[in-house]
């Protein structure tokens, strides 16, 4: 079983991304489908595009490269980090993975 991967609190697999049509149809992508790999202060996040969209769409600054989000791995809170870059597939298809370079966010002393 795959840990789960949270962003600001939201799980990634609880991620609902609405279907276009006239039914109201969601599609989400269970935990297996989120990757985590940290090393010293980076992370990579790979992660399903929609799922992506749809956090940034929600409100959580994922892609603002300013401003920090909380990373939780399975019971771990690994902390705080900021987007460094972004790693598209060669392939923009929904089902690959857009990964996410993040660097651990550093506050610094004011004054």
């Amino acid at each position: 079983m795959s840990a789960r991967i949270a962003i600001n609190g939201r799980f990634l697999d609880e991620v609902q991304i609405r279907l276009s049509g006239n039914a109201a149809s969601y599609v989400s992508y269970p935990a297996h489908r989120h990757e985590a790999r940290l090393d010293g202060d980076r992370l990579l996040l790979a992660i399903p595009a929609p799922a992506v969209v749809q956090l940034c769409y929600e409100g959580v600054p994922l892609l603002d490269r300013g401003r920090p989000v909380a990373i939780r791995v399975g019971e771990s809170d690994v902390g705080e980090f900021v987007l460094e870059g972004i790693e598209l597939p060669d392939r923009l298809v929904a089902e690959l993975p857009i990964v996410l370079r993040m660097r651990r966010h550093s506050k610094r002393a004011i004054g």
